[in-house]
């Protein structure tokens, strides 16, 4: 149950209303398939049972007619006093004899020609009498046979009401007969009343049940005739003996609430109907296949499988479309919210007019009100980075006025008047560029000029001799840039190296600008005296941080501080700074910086 819920919860909601839809559609089809099949099997079973109830029901009605019609044409001849007169004659009165045989002679072979089903008519008597009528002439009998001493016939002689025997051989026929099913009729004398005499129309094995036989029927029928008591049967000649068997073994046929049952033999299934005939003790039994209705009850089911399996395919591809058309406005609104969360801003064009639709107008005005957000913050931002650039630049500029004030106070005091004169004009360029706050940016160029006037100063300041070199990319001097940039590394050269250094020492400050692809690097490299191990960790720190952590080591040192600031705030993390100094090696200080900035 856990692993459907997590399997379920792991499903998009497509995959989930689509999964729902199919369910929905497939459990009616189901119930409609299965009480399609349910109600067509039951009413093809209930229309089966009542034909062959039916049939079975004219088959035994065709019997009960059959040996009416043979009980009143053997009536007519009986109840002659003729006929009479014939049974009560002795044998050995052979002149009366023999005038009544030839009474009776034509009349049982009247009833012998209209009924081609009778194969002979035997007439015994219990005085010894036999007369024996046969459709072929050719069938004679032994006359001096004795019935009375024949296990079949025997039972002639006992017989007081009419009896049906199943099939048996004509054994006291000359050829030894055939087989028949003999009906026994027994003789009333009327004077005095008596039963002495007995007709037996034997009839061919297979004649009850042809006469049966239904000429057309949905319904094809095995017959037999089971005899009550014996369970003797009389069987068409294709139905195997041992189907009638397995009949009798299964059902009691004896009961008068039997009517229809089912048999399964040899795999093969029959629907088993029983019917009473009018001759006492004997039932008609008929046996109908149910393969032939099986069958096309399976071909039914098959076809409603592919029915069913077809439709199914059908609502499948009807509910993706359905799907997939409801879930369509969700799908743009998703691809919006991913688009806005990688900073695009793109509203979803979708005009629907439901709960959806609302979704939809409320992300699109909560676009709107994210975008004029956003521009608010943008300029509040903007704002604050001008803000603090304007404070740092304020903190550069007496830094700067306080370094030349110092310069002119120690060439005052020389008394040099052209030096004097030379670094007053320096100072006003520096003051000049100082004071200029309509942008913070400059060319190259104007950067380069900055540095070479606050050299000077810094030779007048520190009465130091040091050499200059600047090697600058002629194409980058147009270039625009941060403005003092380079002067607080110049500065940081100075302050760190040429202070810390033996006088006699030969000093040697290097510029080097260069553009690389997109990028401007610039490098201040001096041989002074390396930056201390302390100073190093400090600034390595300030770089880590990216400028957000200020060390009380900068409250007093704000150079390189300010102009990482400075550098973050406009160039964001879109820049490099890289610094080398130690005891084996010069100190050399590198900027990487983007070729074009945003407005």
């Amino acid at each position: 149950m856990i692993s459907v819920r997590r399997f379920l919860s792991s499903l998009s909601i497509k995959k989930r209303l689509f999964l729902i839809l199919t369910l929905l559609s497939l459990v009616p089809l189901i119930l409609v398939s299965y009480t399609a099949q349910y109600f067509m099997l039951r009413s093809t079973t209930d229309y089966l049972n009542h034909l062959t109830e039916q049939l079975i029901m004219d088959q035994a009605e065709k019997t009960n007619v059959y040996l009416q019609e043979l009980e009143q044409n053997l009536n007519i001849i009986i109840n002659d006093y003729r006929f009479q007169k014939f049974v009560n004659t002795p044998l050995k009165d052979d002149p009366n004899h023999s005038t009544y045989i030839n009474y009776v002679q034509p009349r049982l072979a009247h009833v012998l020609n209209t009924k081609k089903e009778i194969a002979t008519l035997l007439y015994l008597d219990s005085t010894g009498k036999v007369y024996h009528l046969s459709r072929a002439i050719t069938d004679g009998i032994y006359y001096d046979y004795t019935f009375r001493e024949d296990q079949v016939y025997e039972k002639v002689f006992q017989t007081r009401v009419p009896e049906l025997f199943p099939p048996h051989p004509q054994s006291y026929a000359l050829n030894n007969g055939k087989r028949v099913v003999s009906y026994v009729k027994p003789i009333v004398s009327f004077n005095p009343p008596s039963v002495n005499a007995w007709i037996v129309v034997e009839l061919n094995e297979s004649a009850l049940t042809q006469i049966t036989q239904p000429i057309t029927s949905e319904a094809t029928n095995l017959i037999a005739f089971v005899e009550r008591g014996t369970k003797q049967t009389i069987m068409q000649p294709d139905m195997p003996d041992i189907l009638i068997d397995s009949v009798k073994n299964h059902f009691d046929l004896t009961n008068p609430g039997f009517k229809q049952s089912t048999l399964i033999e040899n795999g093969q299934s029959f629907l088993v109907t029983k019917q009473s005939l009018a001759i006492n003790n004997w039932d008609l039994v008929g046996l109908t296949p149910l393969d032939k209705f099986r069958k096309g009850v399976g071909a039914t089911r098959i076809t409603t499988l592919v029915i069913g399996t077809a439709s199914f395919i059908l609502i499948l591809i009807c509910s993706y479309f359905l799907v997939h058309a409801i879930l369509r406005p969700l799908f743009a609104l998703k691809k919006g919210m991913v688009l806005l969360g990688s900073g695009i801003f793109s509203k979803v064009i979708y005009p629907i007019d439901n709960e959806v639709g609302f979704l939809i107008t409320t992300y699109n005005g909560m676009l709107d009100n994210l975008q004029k957000l956003e521009k608010e913050v943008w300029h509040a931002t903007v704002r604050e980075k001008e803000k603090e650039l304007l404070q740092l630049q304020a903190q550069t500029n007496p830094h700067f006025l306080f370094n030349a004030l110092e310069a002119i106070e120690a060439i005052a005091l020389s008394k040099d008047r052209e030096a004097l004169g030379e670094l007053i004009q320096c100072v006003s360029r520096m003051l000049r560029r100082n004071i200029d706050h309509e942008s913070c940016f400059a060319p190259l160029k104007e950067e380069i000029d900055y540095i070479r006037d606050f050299l000077n100063v810094q030779h007048y300041k520190i009465n130091r001799t040091f050499r200059m070199n600047l090697n600058i990319e002629e194409s980058i001097l147009t270039v625009q840039t941060l403005k003092f940039t380079l002067q607080p590394l110049v500065e940081n050269a100075i302050k760190h190296g040429i202070l810390r250094s033996p006088q006699n020492g030969a000093f040697a400050i290097r510029i080097d600008a260069r553009r690389r692809g997109n990028w401007i690097r610039m490098k201040v490299w001096n041989n002074g005296a390396h930056i201390s191990p302390e100073t190093m960790k400090q600034l390595t720190e300030l770089l880590h941080s990216g400028g957000e952590e200020k060390s009380p080591y900068f409250h007093q040192h704000t150079g390189l501080f300010n102009l990482y600031r400075r550098l973050a705030l406009t160039y964001d993390n879109r820049f490099r700074m890289k610094m080398i100094s130690s005891q084996s090696s010069d100190t050399e200080m590198t900027l990487l910086l983007p070729l074009r900035i945003d407005n």
